[in-house]
């Protein structure tokens, strides 16, 4: 029987306006101990964030999940 190993993950979250308690989901980030694996993915839907709220600057928001992404691999954002 194969070994079992443990993943976890978290869900990444865009909340254009907190008053309206409406959310997208953009990312995950999959984490295994074990394993020695961490790893963040995103998509920015365009389309769907705009419809939310067009007022986002989603190079902003691209920029810090980008960022995040590199922290996660190891990598200072800022030096990449």
């Amino acid at each position: 029987m194969p070994e079992k190993i443990l993943y976890e993950y978290a869900i990444l979250r865009l909340v254009p306006k907190v008053e309206r308690e409406e959310f997208i989901n953009v990312g995950v980030i999959l984490f295994s101990k074990k394993e020695d694996y961490l790893k963040v993915k995103y998509f920015i839907n365009d389309n769907r964030i705009n419809a939310f709220c067009h007022e986002l600057d989603l190079d902003f928001i691209d920029s810090n999940l980008n960022a995040l992404s590199k922290i996660a691999e190891g990598i200072h954002p800022e030096s990449a």
